[in-house]
């Protein structure tokens, strides 16, 4: 007879309970490294990063602060700001989704404090402040922060001189958002340009009939010399621009028909305020138009030009967008 015994065979428990112990372990691993600062692990799929995701979650939850805080004052700029950094805050959600950033790393909303008025100032200017970072944003999402940095600038400008916003008049050779060179540096040159030029001279010649329809000194409304800032602003930005696309662009019109009567100082202002209108939304199909190269050079100057705009839709009355020339 042999010698050797016969080694008993497990159990069908025995076996489910390691294969569920070793699932456990396999799974608790993989857990652990989803976990955002989670350490590399050999053979593990780590979560990628979408394109500037970080920059994208910095700005992300600047804008929630701001809708915190604009919701909390009892301005009228700030309540019209409160809803624009609302449909930012919904957008840049949706785009950190869609790039694949868990709900966990995106965060919640924040809940309405108080912030003095020079707090509020800072907080939306400080989204233009280092714009290099933003050149690790996908060209997609470049084109729509552009707009945003442009709004951002825009009510830094408003809220900073909200004391003279009844009826401000820039310097003629003063950018609105603070520039004091003569005319601003070029802007990269792009296939919207001549659109842009189109309804700037259009914007100008209806700013030319309410000039010519209106007051011709300046009374208690300020309306003349409102439209002598606007008229001069105006030209200098359709001069540089027609320096930029040079023999490319469209011929000036010998005139532009109105969009409706012009009889009064509501409708001169009516008249002027759709023009600028114009140019905001002929500068947002430029914006949407740049190509991918253009958007890597346009972080130094199209938020600013867009800003101007933005002023001047504000001082005329208009309304502000979130993201102007894109809404």
């Amino acid at each position: 007879m042999s010698s050797l015994h016969a080694v008993p065979s497990p159990g069908r428990r025995a076996v489910t309970l390691a294969l569920t112990g070793v699932l456990a372990l396999l799974t608790a691993g993989c857990g652990v490294r989803l976990q955002e600062d989670a350490p590399d692990l050999p053979l593990v799929p780590r979560r990628p990063k979408m394109p500037g995701e970080k920059v994208l979650l910095g700005l992300l939850g600047d804008t929630v602060g701001l809708v915190a805080a604009t919701s909390a004052a009892s301005g009228e700029v700030e309540k019209a700001l409160a809803d624009l950094h609302v449909a930012q805050e919904r957008v840049l959600r949706d785009a950190l989704r869609r790039g694949g950033v868990p709900s966990a790393v995106i965060g919640a909303g924040a809940s309405p404090g108080p912030t003095n008025p020079a707090t509020l100032v800072a907080m939306e200017a400080a989204a233009s402040h280092d714009r290099g970072r933003y050149a690790a944003l996908s060209p997609e999402l470049g084109r729509v922060v552009l707009t945003l940095l442009a709004q951002r600038l825009a009510a830094s400008q408003i809220l900073g001189t909200d004391a003279a916003a009844a009826s401000p008049t820039p310097s003629p050779n003063t950018s609105t958002t603070g520039s004091t060179s003569p005319s601003p540096p070029p802007s990269p040159a792009d296939a919207g340009l001549g659109g842009l030029l189109t309804a700037a001279r259009e914007a100008a010649n209806w700013v030319e009939v309410a000039q010519a329809r209106g007051p011709k000194k300046d009374d208690t409304t300020g309306e003349a010399a409102l439209m002598t800032s606007i008229s001069t602003w105006l030209r200098k930005r359709i001069t540089l621009w027609e320096g930029e696309i040079g023999a490319d662009g469209p011929e000036a019109p010998v005139a532009v028909p109105l969009p409706f009567p012009v009889e009064d100082a509501a409708s001169r202002t009516a008249l002027v305020t759709r023009g600028i209108e114009g140019v905001r939304t002929a500068y947002g199909r430029r914006v949407e138009g740049l190509s991918d190269a253009a958007v890597a050079d346009a972080w130094a100057t199209i938020p600013d030009d867009l800003a101007d705009i933005e002023v001047h839709v504000h001082t005329l009355g208009g309304p502000l967008q979130a993201f102007p020339g894109l809404s």
